[in-house]
């Protein structure tokens, strides 16, 4: 007897979003969303409270972070709470949640590969990537 659904390939994929990856569909018109869509199939967003935070404050002076907010306000995803700073906090709730990190900070995206934890990155400037 076949088990459906037990490879965990159908299996919503949750993936945390790094500040600065929220930055890329102001700086390179990329729809982040539906990009990892495509990669990953059905996802769950999850967005640490600090870098919700770390928008904010740096909205008034970043159309970057402007651009973000406003795009995070018809999107659907999950905000986690979290005592550490938006790059630590990052981390600690892809390990948590056993979920990918999308970051473009080279200090992340280093933590990621050393947590062993999957991530997903920008390759050049229009082509959002899992990295092996």
């Amino acid at each position: 007897m076949k088990c459906t659904g037990c490879s965990g390939e159908d299996r919503v994929k949750k993936v945390v979003l790094d500040t600065n990856f929220l930055l890329i569909p102001h700086e390179n018109k990329l729809d982040i969303f539906s990009e990892i869509k495509k990669l990953l199939g059905s996802v769950e967003f999850l967005i640490p409270e600090p870098v919700i935070k770390e928008l904010h404050l740096i909205s008034s002076k970043n159309a970057g972070a402007k651009v973000a907010l406003e795009m995070l306000e018809g999107k659907i995803f999950s905000v986690v709470g979290s005592e550490y700073d938006a790059d630590d906090a990052v981390i600690s709730v892809a390990r948590d949640h056993m979920a990918y990190v999308a970051s473009m900070d080279a200090k992340v995206r280093k933590r990621t590969r050393e947590s062993y934890l999957k991530l997903i990155t920008l390759r050049g400037k229009d082509r959002i990537i899992v990295e092996d």
